[in-house]
């Protein structure tokens, strides 16, 4: 009956028509994460009634309230403490569902009877921002699946590695992104150029993961808990010694205000998760490292 692009009331509403004579059923999901926290402690008439009156803008000629003949029964995953789904990995303490969405693809280490399963899209991942979600899990089952069928791939696509370092040190870089899954991959990615990677989870940690080890480059998201990716460029850009370290916003924030907002913080290259291309993102690397 309804369907909108928002979290607003009602996100949709559904008939289930039994046929003439027979009651009916009315769905109304009141919305993503946003609203349906709102909700939760409203009592379910309040619930109900909220959800109505949105409708009736919607349909200012039908009067579904006087149709309702049973009991009204809500459902809240916000209130279920085993429930994984929707937008609960992105509530605090729910790390765990992060865990099993974005790292499963890893599979070497589970028993052989659970591998070669590989969930991917927005309709499993519904992060904040679904589309970087639904890009991250797509991204994992390629690489899962290819590496549970035995193959393998340069990060060049199979041209030869002239430009990978293979005398001295190698380069260092430090990965600074909360998602498991994304870290692994670029990780992954940049281990195959021929990089020692460091990884960290969030900005503070990034600062610290530098005052332990200096890094050549570092590649950071940009919404994380604790420090943000902006502040973490700008702390580096004001630190004595690390004024000259590049860093590499990579994000899925992609207005051109959030890229200038970068930029103007110190970036020295500002990429688009949902532009994702790991040949373009050695090359920024090569080409800010020298190497």
């Amino acid at each position: 009956m309804s369907m909108t692009l928002t979290d607003r009331l009602t996100r949709g509403t559904y008939l289930f028509d039994n046929g003439e004579g027979q009651p009916g059923v009315i769905c109304l999901t009141y919305s993503w994460m946003s609203d349906a926290l709102k909700m939760l402690p409203e009592p379910v008439d309040r619930r109900v009634r909220l959800a109505l009156n949105a409708l009736a803008k919607i349909y200012p000629d039908v009067d579904i309230a006087s149709h309702i003949i049973g009991d009204p029964i809500t459902v809240s995953w916000e209130a279920d403490r085993h429930f994984l789904g929707a937008f609960k990995g992105a509530l605090p303490g729910h790390y765990r569902y992060n865990q099993r969405m974005y790292a499963h693809f890893m599979q070497d280490e589970m028993p052989e009877e659970q591998r070669g399963i590989f969930l991917a899209g927005d309709d499993v991942s519904w992060t904040p921002a679904w589309v970087e979600g639904a890009v991250q899990t797509s991204l994992n089952a390629v690489w899962g699946i290819m590496h549970h069928l035995g193959g393998a791939t340069h990060v060049d696509d199979g041209a030869e590695p002239e430009s990978t370092p293979t005398i001295g040190r190698k380069a260092r870089i430090l990965v600074v992104e909360d998602s498991v899954g994304v870290r692994e991959l670029e990780r992954v990615i940049l281990e195959s150029a021929g990089y020692d990677v460091v990884t960290a989870v969030d900005g503070l940690d990034g600062i610290a993961r530098l005052r332990a080890e200096p890094a050549d480059l570092v590649l950071s998201d940009v919404e994380m808990p604790g420090m943000d990716g902006f502040t973490l460029t700008r702390t580096i850009r004001r630190t004595r010694g690390w004024e000259q370290v590049p860093v590499v916003i990579m994000t899925s924030r992609g207005d051109e205000s959030d890229r200038r907002a970068g930029l103007e913080a110190g970036a020295s290259a500002y990429l688009l998760k949902s532009d994702f291309d790991q040949t373009e993102l050695v090359d920024t690397v090569r080409r800010l490292v020298g190497r």
